[in-house]
């Protein structure tokens, strides 16, 4: 896997304020046995963790990324950064998650992740997408408008 910095660029557009980017020294509680970084924005995130799907899949010509059509516009940028084509996908009826149905077609032999948010405190519904998930289909999860218990 590339480098970090050679991943994510340092311009790419922030939410917030930028700080820079670096390996934590500490690693987080409960997550001593992964390696953490802090990134310049929640862009940056999703662009790399985007990125490392891609390369775990590279004998796709045209890779695509599924996530719901109601989205912060930056999950959009980060996909393109990413090299990869949004497919979106409406919201359920009932709640801000993605409408499972809609999932399940637009899963093609392309998709290379799913991108599950949590909005505004409503968690997504993350079994059941991971139950429609094939092999080879990673699933991110965007918990930046998650609100902690």
């Amino acid at each position: 896997m590339a480098a970090l910095s050679e991943m994510i660029p340092e311009n790419l557009a922030p939410v917030g304020n930028r700080i820079t980017s670096c390996k934590a020294e500490e690693p987080f509680a409960g997550f001593e046995h992964f390696s953490s970084y802090w990134l310049g924005s929640g862009t940056m995130a999703l662009a790399l963790a985007m990125q490392a799907c891609r390369q775990l899949r590279p004998e796709l010509d045209q890779p695509e990324l599924i996530l719901t059509a109601y989205c912060c516009p930056a999950l959009v940028s980060a996909a393109v950064y990413a090299g990869l084509k949004p497919v979106v996908i409406d919201i359920d009826e009932s709640d801000p998650g993605l409408k499972l149905s809609l999932l399940k077609s637009a899963l093609s032999s392309n998709t290379i992740a799913v991108v599950a948010i949590n909005f505004l405190g409503l968690q997504e519904r993350i079994d059941d997408i991971k139950a429609l998930l094939p092999s080879g289909v990673f699933l991110i999860e965007d918990c930046a408008q998650y609100f902690p218990e």
